[in-house]
């Protein structure tokens, strides 16, 4: 009889794990997103990190067994979080021109 020397077939599937890359890319881009969201880039990659979370949450529903769904909600959290900020800053510049150009002190606490 013939021994098998150390040599194991591997079982079936091993190393096929299933991952949610789109989930993953929403979560990167979301908190690039809120941590440079007051440079007014937020608002281009906010939207962007929003609609890779929501297409990473309907691969979820779509297949239970995979991956993602926590880091498809941080992307879409993280990427309102940088749009909002991003909008916050546009609005805040062009606040602080307008009263710059009529002479008026620029504070954000008020007139």
């Amino acid at each position: 009889m013939e021994q098998n020397q150390g040599l194991q077939t591997p079982p079936p599937d091993a190393g096929a794990l299933k991952s949610n890359g789109i989930a993953l890319a929403s979560m990167i881009v979301g908190i690039v997103s809120a941590i440079i969201g007051c440079f007014y880039i937020g608002v281009l990659i906010g939207p962007t990190a929003i609609v890779l979370g929501i297409i990473g949450l309907k691969r979820c529903k779509k297949d239970p067994t995979l991956p993602g769904k926590g880091m498809a909600i941080a992307g879409i959290i993280c990427g309102i979080v940088g749009t909002l900020a991003g909008l916050g800053m546009i609005i805040f510049l062009i606040v602080s021109l307008l009263k710059f150009s009529r002479g008026m002190p620029v504070s954000p606490f008020g007139p």
